[in-house]
């Protein structure tokens, strides 16, 4: 389970992000994740929830925003998502995509309180 491992970089990089920050509690995370990515954002949340009780975010949620597949095909110049992963251009059906979103992993909001 890859979910994991980016939860102990989600916590290390919240931690650094935080660490000038004294007697201030993180109270929300917020992320973005592509659907490329790979990544079932509810066993992202569920590790965090499991991890959270050895960090300083014990109460903390993580809110985890999944991200469509972007797409620009080379052919008619289209700009589109992708929601079913059918790899072709709904304007001139060319399979001739370039892939411009869905592989972000970002961390979009720290909400402290």
């Amino acid at each position: 389970m890859h979910e994991a491992s980016i939860v102990a970089g989600l916590i290390d990089a919240v931690t650094r992000a935080t660490a000038g920050f004294e007697g201030v509690s993180v109270k929300t995370i917020e992320i973005t994740v592509g659907r490329l990515r790979a990544v079932e954002p509810a066993l992202l949340v569920g590790c965090f929830e499991l991890f959270r009780e050895t960090t300083p975010f014990a109460d903390a949620e993580l809110i985890c925003r999944e991200a469509p597949v972007a797409v620009v095909c080379e052919s008619c110049g289209a700009h589109e998502e992708l929601h079913d992963l059918d790899l072709r251009c709904s304007a001139c059906s060319s399979r001739t995509l370039t892939v411009v979103g869905g592989r972000e992993l970002r961390i979009e909001k720290i909400l402290v309180g």
